[in-house]
């Protein structure tokens, strides 16, 4: 745990789920973007505990016993987080829970498995490994601009360097403030095509994947 005047870095609980969730939420509005609820409510859920699945670094900050924001990350050789979506038998369950979505025509079911796949096969083009990587990082809202991101990512960066870590790497996209890394020194180190952020934001589809060089 670390404790600082503006928070306090502890590591992410179950009972956390819903905190982060909302938060999730209020940045990427899952809950506007996709129709039914049903639908929404599944791509919140696979999106949150996918990222989670790949993470042996999971933390939330809180201040007065409020979630402000969280990151998840992975970096050395320490077990990752075990969710109802990890590893081979947890991608199943995310395709069987998809063509399980009422009210969803099953075309428009498949083209989202198939955009997803297209975004990783894209991304693995640039990137082929996924170490030592903010897989989710976010800070609510109204709580953002006090300095809870540069805690959570600074965090991460400790630990990474404790793992003996050259280098971290994030994605992010063209709609998101990505110059919030460029000031805390990483560099864009590649770009990729995502149908599924062009479905999610209905512009570019761009993504952007970012390092940070560990001296």
């Amino acid at each position: 745990m670390d404790i600082n005047s503006r928070g306090i870095i502890r590591k992410y609980e179950k009972k956390d789920y819903l905190d982060c969730i909302r938060i999730v939420n209020e940045i990427w509005d899952f809950d506007g973007r996709y129709f039914p609820n049903e639908l929404a409510e599944f791509i919140k859920r696979a999106y949150f505990l996918t990222n989670l699945s790949k993470s042996n670094f999971t933390v939330v900050i809180e201040e007065q016993g409020n979630v402000q924001g969280f990151l998840f990350g992975k970096s050395g050789k320490e077990s990752l987080y075990k969710t109802q979506y990890s590893g081979f038998r947890g991608t199943l369950r995310i395709i069987r829970e998809m063509l399980s979505v009422k009210a969803v025509p099953l075309k428009k079911k498949l083209r989202y498995l198939w955009m997803q796949w297209i975004h990783e096969r894209n991304r693995c083009k640039i990137l082929p490994e996924r170490e030592n990587e903010i897989n989710l990082f976010a800070v609510d809202p109204d709580a953002q601009g006090r300095g809870f991101g540069k805690l959570l990512i600074g965090d991460f960066i400790e630990y990474c360097r404790k793992q003996n870590a050259k280098t971290i790497t994030l994605e992010t996209d063209q709609e998101s403030n990505y110059n919030f890394y460029y000031h805390l020194g990483f560099k864009k180190i590649g770009e990729f095509y995502s149908p599924s952020l062009k479905e999610y934001t209905g512009s570019s589809g761009n993504s952007y994947l970012f390092e940070l060089e560990l001296e």
